[in-house]
């Protein structure tokens, strides 16, 4: 077969390193079908058929592939098939710039970070809504919260919530390219940017809170159903619809400096509206027990045009009892990040699972402890100590048995609890080998801090799901607790300790009805078997039955939220809780002109302008301690204008007392000058502190009378 001279192929600019056999010059035909392969050796030469250029459409230099594998022509550097076939003539030198070459020398990009599921579902979404709509940025509340980091939501709430990290699931890389020039000062663009925001602002959802702590996969199709979702369906943050209502107060203030300085801070506002490039997949790998990912893929060398960058994001998919479901989708959620080494990511997915890594309180040996009332730290819980194993010493304060305790004037503070309690205990490992089984009960407290009246038992059937994890992806599983009798007791519960089983996060070792009996204040009382369904003292303490067997651990009370828990000298671990499920009351009791009440169905108020309206109410709760607030207000007709009639943190009106009389309003400040009359509303807001550990329970009142005023 006759052959041309040998051409020789030059990398311009290359080390001594780069490799020239591990390429290859492949000619195809106007099919795509590659006519001939010729492999390039140590001097960069290479033979090509003289006949195969009779059909040749296309030449391209691309790497060598292994095997009889295609070669890979996205990555490739492709030659002029007309210059190909001149040089063929004559001794050729075929050079190549070294930024087309540096796709045949693709290097590794790396990808690292984390992934956490954030819970309860419905108070994250309020948290989520409240905060945009007030433009503030979200902050993700993770473990051992505090009541300070909730001054950004109104006082009336209480929302904590934590995020665990996920066990295992598939993590997909993608990338694109995003060119914008420079913001100028007074550029267009930022009148663009702020209309855009104005039209997303519009599309925030209006806040409304929801009882249940439990998931609740309704509120994120309620949300992600919006023209601009602030949570996709897959959990995901929306990162510019979140920070719309920020971003567009921050632009509208800012002078014409400021607003460069603030858009070179924010990478998605930066590139606004249709600046990247169509999103590319570029690798995918596995996420490890502890949640962080590392992914690595081949990258060309590639040489970006000026106002040009890079962006990555991540798509986490689970494969749970073999239904693949996406538990976060960056790419659809505009969650992009310049560097992608670091990234930290969070679902809010109801479906997501995650793995038992809730954080443990410090404690030495075999130990067991409360740890959450909810997600509310049991350190929070103020309780008198322990003087017996199931008494506790005389309460000497009015918070005693309250989360949050304060001063009596915070009315954020001294919550009372209700609803049903879900507690969270904590069974060190160490004690796996002297106890399995426990049990939980609480009965009413006098006023010496001991057990009066009949004790109930936590008997309801209790089931902890656990993770199986198999080459397909992860199986959920369930392990029975209890009640279950053993030996010769009656309703325990296994203790599902980690060495068991992958047991998941967010799941409680009891559930207290507390509407099942009056308000008051409670023990609540954990005791503890072993294998043999005897019950356990630490050894050298009282015991609660003469019968009851000593054991080498300890019961701990968690008080502090740093530094060592105490020890509870006693057979059982009890704690002091108060608890009151009544609703606060929120009454209008009459409507008034220039302080003359009337309590009519239907009321026509006229008179000059200076007249004065106001209104006869009652706001309160029947324990003054466990009253949050009030507020009133007056509106006009339909979508008008509005005005406060005052508020207060204090009881108001609260029988045998007479009704409060609210602040009064003139009749000119409610109608305008083209309306001299008009329907109104008048409404009474009140709240309770009422919390389940999880967020207020919203046993509130709401109260609304409806009336005209007409100036004569």
């Amino acid at each position: 077969m006759a052959k041309s001279s040998k051409p020789v192929l030059r990398l311009a600019d290359a080390d001594a390193g780069v490799d020239l056999t591990s390429l290859a010059v492949y000619s195809l035909d106007a099919q795509g079908k590659v006519l001939n392969a010729a492999q390039i050796n140590r001097e960069g030469q290479f033979d090509v058929p003289a006949d195969s250029l009779k059909s040749t459409a296309r030449v391209y230099v691309a790497a060598a592939p292994k095997g009889n594998e295609p070669p890979d022509l996205a990555n490739a550097v492709a030659i002029s098939t007309r210059d190909f076939a001149t040089r063929l003539k004559g001794d050729a030198v075929f050079e190549i710039d070294k930024s087309r070459w540096g796709v045949l020398f693709p290097i590794v990009q790396c990808a690292n970070g984390s992934i956490e599921h954030c819970y309860p579902y419905p108070h994250v979404l309020y948290d989520i809504e409240t905060q945009a709509r007030a433009g503030l940025a979200p902050t993700i509340l993770k473990s051992r919260v505090q009541l300070e980091d909730y001054a950004r939501i109104p006082a009336s709430v209480f929302i904590p919530y934590r995020c665990a990290p996920l066990c295992d699931g598939e993590v997909e890389v993608f990338k694109r390219t995003c060119c914008c020039r420079p913001f100028i000062y007074r550029d267009p663009r930022i009148f663009e940017i702020i209309r855009d925001l104005e039209r997303i602002v519009e599309t925030i959802p209006i806040p409304k809170p929801g009882p249940d702590p439990g998931p609740d996969p309704a509120p994120f199709q309620r949300i992600a159903s919006r023209a601009y979702p602030l949570i996709d369906e897959s959990g995901t943050l929306n990162e510019q619809t979140i920070n719309a209502a920020s971003d567009l107060q921050a632009l509208k203030s800012l002078s014409g400096g400021e607003q460069l300085q603030y858009l070179e801070t924010r990478p998605y506002l930066r590139c606004w509206g249709r600046r990247c490039g169509t999103p590319r997949f570029v690798g995918r790998g596995f996420l490890q027990p502890d949640g962080t990912f590392h992914i690595c893929w081949p990258e060309p060398i590639t040489i970006q045009l000026p106002w040009c960058h890079t962006e990555y994001a991540f798509k986490v998919t689970q494969v749970v009892n073999g239904v693949p479901t996406v538990i976060y989708n960056g790419v659809a959620a505009h969650q992009w990040f310049d560097n992608p080494h670091g990234v930290e990511l969070h679902t809010y997915n109801p479906n997501a699972q995650s793995c038992t890594h809730n954080d443990t309180v410090p404690v030495d040996g075999a130990a067991a402890l409360l740890v959450d009332i909810g997600l509310t730290d049991a350190w929070h819980l103020k309780t008198p100590d322990a003087d017996g194993p199931l008494s506790v010493a005389t309460p000497s304060d009015f918070n005693d048995g309250l989360i949050w305790p304060g001063p009596v004037s915070d009315r954020n503070r001294n919550i009372n609890l209700g609803g049903t309690l879900s507690l969270l205990y904590q069974f060190t490992e160490s004690l796996r080998s002297v106890a399995r089984y426990y049990r939980v009960s609480f009965c009413s407290a006098n006023a010496n801090g001991d057990p009066t009246g009949p004790r109930r038992y936590f008997q309801n059937n209790l089931s902890w799901y656990y993770l199986v994890f198999t080459s397909a992806g992860l199986e959920v599983q369930t392990q029975f607790l209890g009640p279950q009798p053993v030996g010769s007791s009656t309703g325990l519960y296994l203790i599902p300790y980690r060495a068991d089983h992958e047991y998941k996060s967010n799941q409680f070792h009891a559930y207290i009805d507390t509407s099942s009996v009056p308000e008051g204040r409670y023990l609540l009382t954990l005791e503890v078997f072993n294998a043999a369904g005897q019950r356990l003292h630490p050894t050298g303490t009282p015991a609660v039955d003469p019968a009851d067997v000593a054991g080498g651990f300890t019961f701990n009370r968690w008080y502090q939220e740093t530094g060592p828990t105490a020890i509870v000298p006693y057979g059982a671990l009890t704690h002091m809780l108060w608890w009151d499920n009544r609703p606060v009351t929120a009454d209008i009791v009459d409507l008034r002109q220039d302080g003359n009440p009337s309590d009519a169905e239907c009321q026509f108020l006229s008179g000059p302008s200076t007249s004065q309206f106001s209104m006869g109410f009652r706001a309160y709760h029947p324990e003054p301690l466990f009253f949050q607030g009030y507020n009133s207000y007056w509106r006009r007709g339909l979508g008008g204008g509005s005005g406060n009639l005052g508020s207060g943190s204090n009881n108001a009106g609260q029988p045998p007392a007479p009704a409060a009389i609210s602040s009064s309003v003139s009749f000119e400040s409610m109608l305008t000058p083209a309306d001299r009359k008009c329907a109104f509303s008048v409404n009474l807001d009140a709240w309770s502190k009422t919390s389940n550990g999880f967020g207020r329970l919203g046993i509130d009142g709401h109260d609304q009378a409806a009336f005209a005023v007409e100036i004569v």
